[in-house]
């Protein structure tokens, strides 16, 4: 198969890329090397070191705001190979995941309608037969079995972003459009904050991983310590803190944040989960969990800071707590249960699916928007715009806090339920709470 050029298969495929239609596409075998020019033929060491060297995915612009984008995949072994990309491939639609095979050679691939700001975490499942899930699409045993196939993903080794592991263990790449939101970029020479990982003895519940972020800045802190002046610091709380910290290199985005001056300087503490089964019950509802956050945690963050001449705000209009799915439920309960020392929440893609599913911390922040007396604090949404019932719910909050006349922002990114946006975004959600820094004080 020889290649063409990227030219012939925009023309060719153009009644494929209509304005605004995304999705899988359906291509003849011999238009997918179009984009990899070159005499070789596809599938020879020749062709893949073409590829390696362009990097994947392989992304060609369509017309207007529609691209085309091949996800490739080299194995020649397995039977069939499923690529978990959103919001085209999920247990409701396993045959949009599953790559075409390019007969006698060793090449899979997909091809996806994708917009410019699209942007998704992906990974390749090879498989010794095609996946046929044992029930219904939302039946327990299916989600079970979804869940343990998507955690033996692995990464795509062509492509040459940084890849990382989501909380199952999964192993995942970003592909995102040319407009799709980025994670800022570290400026040479920026001067690096301290990330220190200790752990947080919970009374009765066991030893928590725990994270601190001390931003880089002037003072006399001991232990290589830097300290961002001699003022007290705003504070972040975030949720599932052993990604953030171990995967996502938290500290690199803080220290772009701050050197970019998106945000004031601020302490971040990523508090960790013991394990899946824990964090399903300490995040979305547990009042025990929060009151141990802000009485027992937060306090020993303190001392421990003060202590290297570090000053961390007990003010809860400088604090801002932020999660992701359970995490983003969590932060929104916490600013209703601890106004004292939670006054502002991040929720990002909030596992906020009432009224649709009978979820009893879900119907608990309904209820709470309704009742509840105005809050002066921040709130910050954002959410997929691809996903489902959690996208609905997430525009109902944010009615019903303007209708409450609270400072709201609900931003949609055209993702799903992804940890790929959650980082590319998470800067601009504690901007909007935070706000850059003015002068030589604390403006918001």
């Amino acid at each position: 198969m020889q290649a063409t050029s990227p030219a012939s298969v925009v023309r060719d495929l153009r009644p494929l890329l209509r304005e605004g239609v995304r999705g899988r596409l359906s291509l003849a075998a011999e238009r997918l090397c179009a984009v990899v020019a070159g005499p070789a033929a596809v599938g020879s060491d020749a062709w893949w070191d073409e590829v390696a060297r362009i990097g994947t995915p392989l992304r060609v612009p369509g017309p207007g705001t529609t691209d085309l984008t091949l996800f490739l995949h080299r194995d020649a072994h397995a039977a069939a190979v499923y690529v978990d990309v959103q919001p085209f491939a999920d247990r409701s639609h396993l045959a949009d995941g599953l790559m075409e095979h390019v007969p006698g050679t060793d090449v899979w691939w997909a091809a996806f309608a994708t917009g410019p700001q699209w942007v998704s975490g992906y990974g390749f499942l090879p498989l010794d037969e095609e996946p046929v899930a044992p029930g219904g699409r939302d039946d327990a045993a299916t989600r079970a079995w979804w869940l343990d196939l998507l955690g033996r993903s692995v990464h795509d080794v062509l492509n040459p972003s940084p890849s990382y592991r989501g909380l199952r263990g999964e192993a995942r790449s970003v592909a995102r459009g040319p407009r799709a939101p980025r994670p800022p970029a570290l400026p040479d020479g920026a001067p690096p904050g301290v990330l220190e990982r200790r752990t947080w003895q919970r009374p009765g519940a066991g030893a928590y991983p725990v994270w601190t972020y001390v931003p880089p800045g002037s003072g006399h802190a001991p232990a290589g310590f830097p300290v961002a002046g001699r003022r007290e610091l705003p504070l972040v709380v975030l949720h599932d803190g052993q990604v953030w910290a171990e995967q996502l290199d938290a500290r690199s985005l803080f220290d772009a944040l701050v050197a970019h001056r998106t945000v004031t300087p601020f302490v971040a503490v990523l508090v960790g989960s013991l394990t899946r089964a824990e964090r399903g019950r300490d995040l979305p509802d547990s009042t025990a969990y929060y009151d141990d956050l802000a009485d027992h945690l937060l306090p020993e963050v303190t001392r421990h800071l003060a202590d290297r001449g570090v000053r961390l705000t007990r003010d809860p209009a400088l604090t801002v707590v932020a999660g992701q799915s359970f995490g983003g439920l969590a932060a929104l309960q916490e600013v209703r249960h601890r106004p004292d020392r939670f006054g502002n929440a991040l929720a990002q893609s909030g596992s906020l699916w009432w009224p649709d599913l009978d979820d009893a911390s879900a119907r608990d922040v309904a209820g709470w928007l309704r009742t509840a007396g105005p809050r002066t604090g921040r709130t910050v949404l954002q959410v997929g715009a691809h996903e489902g019932t959690i996208t609905d719910a997430n525009r109902e909050v944010r009615d019903l806090l303007r209708g409450r006349r609270e400072h709201v922002v609900l931003t949609e990114v055209d993702g799903g339920h992804d940890w790929a946006w959650w980082h590319a975004c998470l800067g601009t959600g504690l901007a909007e709470v935070l706000g850059p820094p003015k002068g030589t004080g604390w403006s918001r």
